[in-house]
């Protein structure tokens, strides 16, 4: 095992902050998109809907209606980036680091 506050370990240190960083940073802009497009629907209902033209108000119900599925950035249709999915990558990460460092260890 590499020895605490070696260069090396100090290295992977910040490889893995940086890392982690990043991940956070798409994250949390993949999580931010998903709550403002929540709130799209609305801020049309919220708006005075009732003074414009029908026409307008075909238009604000097809936003209103596809405002009700958020968007969403996704990692190569493999997970939506979001805040939960951050915290689900952290979780299964450490899960793996101690089932090989538990396997590291027995040899």
């Amino acid at each position: 095992m590499t020895p605490l506050f070696s260069g090396q370990f100090v290295i992977l240190i910040v490889y893995f902050s940086a890392i982690m960083i990043e991940l956070a940073m798409y994250c949390w802009v993949g999580n931010e998109i998903i709550l403002k497009s929540l709130q799209i629907g609305d801020a049309c209902y919220m708006s005075k809907w009732y003074e414009f033209s029908p026409r307008t108000n075909k238009i604000l119900f097809l936003i209103m209606e596809r405002s009700k599925r958020p968007l969403t950035i996704s990692a190569y249709k493999f997970s939506v980036l979001s805040m939960s999915a951050y915290l689900k990558i952290i979780q299964c990460s450490y899960s793996y680091f101690t089932v090989l460092r538990r396997v590291y260890m027995k040899d």
